[in-house]
């Protein structure tokens, strides 16, 4: 309802306008001073307001001008009401911003002739920007809710149906959620770039969108993240079936001119009914079930069990402590020797990352790390020990232990961030350390399926004059076309082969064929884990360089390899 404010100190004038405009079908409001007058045009933001101008305390004048140095209330057609009515009075109200102006006495044809005149203008004035609003308001919600660069429907609306289905479905009916998640995404992102990547999110798109049928919807609800919404009868025995198609479909390369990009997916699956009682607990759940997907190597579906719940809380309980544990500067870097074999001396030193927990006391990194390199975490974490290992190095070199070079394990993820080389160089740099004495360990599974991810930024680390090694080798998919094409200086046995040397045949064939291959490729070897006398000098006799286990000593901390230095020199 159009509303209307009468702002008039005559009583009687003022009731009979406000009876004329109700009568009418207008809600009419009423003020018997300018302050009150003010006061209502604020707080109810009225269609019209219609003045006197001689009035006691704040005239029509000083009311219209107050309402204009409000910006909700300038906007509000202005109608004068007074018995002035030379022209002079008439512009003097003009020219302050009034719209119209009505003398006393007048008809009702008078009054309601201006009210609608004014009103009508407002309106043209008014609606193509309510349309313009409506238009804009319409775009946004659609932005809200639409991926931009594939059309897909986002996690807003996925929930929405979700809680939808809810509502007059028999409980026999099934729903399943299916969660897949581009494996190496951020490497593959960072090697390819911003437009390449959305070709490669549609191309994809467009495959799993000839998957779905009449009874399945798809969405995508992170860059990396889709989502295949699968309802009906059957809903339940078709997710598994469905998920491996996915899954296949995906793998199939993309191919681009001459080029083409293998990609993998891990799945996370969850069924209501079934694995879960309602469909708001399916997304969680499906993220339950793909974590443990990619948890365990990627490329494979999960279906969501209620075991997983108890692994996620411990497992978010941990990061939650990780982040602490940061804070409270509760890690250490202990140090393992890695000796020259034929010669029995120390060369220099693994940094290998413990957390010192206030309540279980020390913890090793296998138990932590793989938490920290899921989430953002490896990053703090990574410079941190990195950061460490090069100044205890340092340290040693300027007490003359000058032969030492430092061996740094670096996870995929921080390969991945494209300021790793600058962080690097600017450890160098802080630390006086020459790059030399430095060396990167990559392991092995952490290679990604197109190489070219890694290969730019391993040439640049090189090229610094930064040593690079292949960690945990013979346990991942390297090849000695891998080799070839990766900058690598050395490659260090797996301690599982190493172990097994004096017993296994098999692993005594394959460490030969790959202390061969390193031969061949001009390649260093260091052997991890050598605990026997047997396992040395088999090692040493087929050319093995250097080895690193109990044999000769365990990780040490900082000050115990300092006083090792100290006996050996």
């Amino acid at each position: 309802m159009t509303t209307i404010l009468v702002i008039e100190d005559n009583t009687p004038i003022r009731r009979e306008i406000c009876a004329i405009l109700e009568l009418e079908g207008f809600q009419a409001l009423s003020a018997a001073t300018g302050e009150e007058g003010i006061a209502a045009a604020v707080e109810s933001l009225p269609d019209l307001i219609i003045c006197d101008i001689t009035m006691p305390g704040y005239d029509g004048y000083a009311v219209l001008e107050a309402l204009q140095q409000n910006g909700d209330t300038a906007r509000i057609p202005f109608i004068f009401l007074t018995a002035r009515s030379t022209s002079r009075d008439i512009r003097l109200g003009m020219t302050r911003g009034a719209d119209d102006y009505l003398t006393k006495p007048f008809t009702i044809d008078e009054l309601l002739g201006a009210v609608r005149t004014r009103l009508r203008r407002m309106q043209k004035i008014t609606e193509p920007l309510a349309q313009e609003v409506a238009r804009t308001r319409s775009q946004l919600d659609h932005a809200l809710r639409i991926d931009n660069a594939t059309g897909l429907p986002n996690r807003k609306v996925l929930e929405e149906h979700l809680a939808d289905s809810r509502q007059g479905l028999p409980a026999t009916f099934n729903r399943a959620l299916i969660l897949m998640s581009i494996d190496h995404y951020q490497q593959i992102r960072y090697a390819l770039g911003y437009d390449m990547i959305n070709r490669v999110i549609k191309r994809m798109t467009a495959r799993l969108a000839r998957l779905t049928g009449a009874e399945e919807s798809l969405y995508r609800l992170e860059s990396d993240t889709f989502a295949v919404l699968l309802t009906g009868l059957v809903a339940g025995e078709r997710a598994h079936r469905t998920a491996e198609l996915v899954r296949e479909a995906v793998k199939q390369p993309i191919k681009f001119g001459e080029s083409s990009l293998n990609l993998t997916i891990s799945v996370g699956l969850s069924t209501c009914p079934g694995r879960v009682s309602s469909p708001a607990k399916l997304i969680p759940t499906a993220e339950t079930a793909l974590f443990h997907a990619i948890e365990n190597g990627g490329n494979q579906v999960r279906v969501y069990q209620p075991y997983m719940e108890e692994h996620s809380i411990n497992r978010l309980s941990l990061i939650d402590q990780l982040y602490n544990g940061l804070k409270r500067h509760e890690f250490a870097v202990y140090y393992q020797p890695k000796l020259a074999l034929g010669e029995a001396r120390i060369v220099g030193m693994e940094a290998l990352i413990r957390w010192n927990h206030p309540e279980v006391g020390m913890v090793l990194p296998g138990l932590f790390m793989p938490a920290a390199e899921e989430t953002e975490l490896i990053h703090p974490l990574g410079d941190w020990l990195l950061n460490e290992a090069c100044t205890r190095t340092i340290e040693w070199h300027n007490q003359g232990y000058r032969n030492l070079q430092v061996s740094v394990n670096i996870s995929a993820r921080q390969l991945e961030k494209p300021d790793f080389v600058q962080k690097l160089a600017g450890v160098l740099s802080a630390t006086k350390l020459d790059p030399k004495a430095l060396e990167l360990e990559v392991t092995e599974r952490a290679f990604p399926e197109d190489l070219t991810i890694i290969q730019d930024t391993l040439n640049r680390i090189k090229d610094m004059g930064v040593h690079l090694c292949i960690d945990d080798f013979g346990t991942g998919c390297a090849t000695l076309s891998t080799l070839q094409q990766l900058p690598f200086d050395s490659l260090k046995l797996d301690q599982s082969f190493v172990c097994n040397l004096m017993e296994k045949e098999t692993d005594v064939a394959i460490t030969l064929s790959m202390l061969r291959m390193a031969r061949l490729l001009g390649l260093g070897v260091v052997a991890e884990g050598v605990e026997t006398e047997a396992q040395k000098d088999f090692l040493t006799e087929n050319g093995c360089n250097q080895m690193q286990g109990f044999l000769f000593s365990k990780p040490l901390s900082h000050q115990a390899f300092s006083d090792l230095l100290t006996r050996t020199a």
